[in-house]
């Protein structure tokens, strides 16, 4: 533990207790509170509190008991405010973590149903096109200086400026800030800086797990809610995803029991299926993947039963607990990287891993291997990095293409869509039951590119003419004749109004107007065929429902 003298501070107190400085184009803001002593200390602990999705700087420093025990443990608290409020976006203010802001998994599939989840999107995600999915839910603004460049100046400055005990920083975030947490794993120049982290009821999305190749980790605490439908924490020892229950949402994130344990594993200790009770004041659940006492364990889940919310009464002693026991690992003792590996024999030396876990055995160790498992695939583009028989996985179901029978799970095998001439790849391609209204594979069916390539179509365009400003931007379907030959092929499946026949001015006009969102007399007055089959606003709707994707599970 480094030695913390108890010499004055000779770096007063900012003028006021709001300040504002600026980080790349964008002017940032925060609000710090100091303990009564201190100007008293040299050294003195400080807390980032990062507040959740709407929330400001006042969301934590306005609650009158986080204050005051702060000030009884001698901790300065810095709360700074997310982005969003202000131009472009003039909404909720948000903090960006992976996933967020495209609104995809790692692997590029959707973070949510969009079928049943609302349009999030921040005007800065649209302009920017950075937002792929409408799965997509915070800022998009400072591409070229992140929420994690802010924390990593905002520290900078902190430390430079006031009386701040360089090893003993902290983050902590609730609900969205929370969520942000998590991508300290993979900013090496964040959490080469803090002590521990914690986040309350927030988790990350799935596929975002922190990687096996993380740089060195400070020790974690998550503390969640057993009846949470905004965040689930899952079972313990359930590795599932979990998906939002509450009465609009449905976003998919990783467990708790899942994030902790990778969070473990990362950390350097073997870790098993099950997870140990560790001692904790009720009326915490608290578990460990790695031996040890609450105090030494890298990695911490503890529940409560309660919903999406933070009871600080209960969760803020814990955190301090955690915090304040824990101090930055540093010194030659450790070695360049702090693992207490020696330089001379540490397979990562600039890396922490104290596994010194090297699958491939080329004397490289896989924190710091670029193709951790020697198979020529780097791992930025592996789903496997540490599984030389795998390196895709198109259904993102954790099942590796070369294991799946069904790589892009549309319920034909393999085997079965190559016989078919079939694209065993794309869940959009079978013999049967598996077209979409997404024409264009972006994975969303929008009125002015799907709707327009489908009336057009109708009306016998062909070529440029067919796909000019209606392709949308990362479409996988992108080209006129790919479109064409897609639609042509699925003739029938166009007749929304089933009267034996395909045309612009009935189905084509259907088919816009639902996905403009129109409905009941509104969406098919002046618009069904004779004979139709489906005549009724209801039949037409559910029969074009059928055919937007409901989920990428």
């Amino acid at each position: 533990m480094p030695l913390i003298t108890k010499a004055g501070c000779d770096r007063p107190f900012f003028a006021e207790d709001r300040q504002v400085f600026q980080v790349g184009s964008i002017e940032r803001q925060f609000r710090i509170f100091y303990p009564a002593d201190y100007l008293a200390n040299a050294h003195n602990p400080l807390v980032i509190l990062l507040h959740g999705w709407g929330g400001n700087e006042d969301s934590f420093l306005n609650q009158d008991a986080l204050r005051r025990t702060a000030d009884a443990r001698g901790v300065v608290l810095v709360a700074p405010r997310g982005l969003g409020s202000g131009a472009p976006d003039f909404g909720n203010n948000s903090w960006t973590f992976s996933g967020s802001d495209t609104g995809v998994t790692a692997t590029g599939m959707p973070i949510c149903d969009a079928a049943l989840t609302p349009d999030y999107r921040y005007p800065s995600c649209k302009t920017s096109k950075i937002s792929l999915t409408t799965c997509a839910w915070t800022h998009c603004q400072g591409q070229s200086h992140t929420d994690i460049d802010f924390l990593v100046e905002l520290l900078a400055l902190l430390e430079k400026q006031q009386c701040i005990d360089s090893d003993r920083l902290y983050l902590m975030g609730g609900s969205n800030g929370g969520n942000l947490v998590w991508d300290v794993a993979r900013a090496p120049r964040l959490s080469n800086k803090l002590a521990a982290v914690a986040s309350w009821i927030g988790l990350p999305h799935k596929s975002y797990l922190t990687p096996a190749t993380a740089a060195a980790l400070p020790p974690a605490l998550l503390i969640t809610g057993t009846k949470d439908k905004t965040d689930p924490p899952g079972d313990w020892d359930d590795f599932n995803v979990t998906t939002t229950s509450n009465q609009s949402d449905r976003y998919f994130y990783e467990s708790a029991s899942a994030t902790i344990r990778a969070w473990s594993a990362a950390s350097g200790c073997p870790v098993g299926a099950v997870a140990t009770p560790v001692a904790a004041p009720p009326p915490f659940d608290c578990r460990a993947y790695c031996p040890g006492e609450r105090q030494d364990v890298p990695a911490l889940d503890c529940r409560l039963e309660m919903g999406h919310e933070y009871r600080e009464d209960d969760a803020w002693p814990l955190t301090l607990d955690f915090f304040l026991s824990r101090h930055r690992k540093r010194g030659s003792f450790a070695g360049t990287d702090g693992d207490s590996v020696p330089d001379v024999s540490d397979n990562c030396p600039n890396i922490a891993n104290v596994d010194q876990q090297d699958t491939d055995a080329d004397g490289q160790g896989d924190a710091c291997d670029d193709d951790g498992d020697g198979d020529g695939v780097a791992d930025s583009s592996d789903a496997f990095p540490l599984d030389a028989t795998e390196t895709m996985d198109s259904d993102d179901d954790r099942v590796g293409n070369n294991s799946d029978l069904d790589d892009d799970n549309d319920g034909f095998t393999d085997e079965q869509e190559r016989a078919d001439g079939t694209d065993p790849l794309s869940r959009f391609s079978c013999r049967a039951g598996c077209f979409s209204f997404d024409v264009d594979e972006n994975l969303e069916v929008q009125p002015l590119t799907d709707g327009l390539l489908v009336i057009r179509h109708l009306f016998g365009f062909s070529g440029d003419s067919l796909t000019s400003g209606a392709v949308s931007g990362g479409a996988s379907r992108d080209g006129s004749d790919a479109i064409a030959n897609y639609l042509a092929d699925a003739n029938s499946e166009l007749d929304i109004d089933g009267d034996a026949e395909s045309k612009p001015l009935t189905d084509g006009l259907l088919l816009i107007r639902y996905l403009f969102g129109f409905s009941g007399d509104s969406l098919i007055s002046g618009a069904i065929g004779d004979g139709a089959e489906r005549d009724t606003a209801e039949e037409v709707e559910a029969y074009i429902a059928e055919r937007v994707p409901q989920s990428l599970e």
